[in-house]
């Protein structure tokens, strides 16, 4: 008797469109870490406050983008890919900004 194995693969989880938007968020803060350094680096550190106070914010949106990755992470109703892109890539801007601000605080 020949029989055959068959793999049914099932239903195929959603992508988690929050967790998408929350990368995003993290993918445009360290798109504008890069800027905002060569823009320093080519001022030779004298930039402007605006632009301080411009980093302090997208340090805040990652921080929050992280903290609601995290939650959810914890939603098993989608793609595991998803959800982890939604806490990695905010969670690499926010510790850039960290690094960054840490920098600045043992230099100055």
């Amino acid at each position: 008797m020949n029989r055959r194995r068959r793999r049914y693969s099932g239903q195929k989880k959603p992508v988690s469109v929050p967790s998408v938007v929350t990368a995003v968020m993290g993918a445009v803060s360290i798109l504008a870490f890069a800027v905002i350094i060569t823009l320093a680096t080519a001022a030779g550190g004298n930039s402007a406050n605006v632009v301080g106070g411009i980093s302090v914010l997208l340090f805040l949106a990652s921080a929050v983008a992280v903290v609601y990755g995290w939650k959810l992470h914890r939603n098993d109703n989608f793609e595991l890919i998803s959800r982890w892109l939604g806490v990695i890539v905010p969670a690499v801007a926010t510790l850039n900004w960290l690094v960054l601000y840490m920098i600045g605080i043992l230099v100055g």
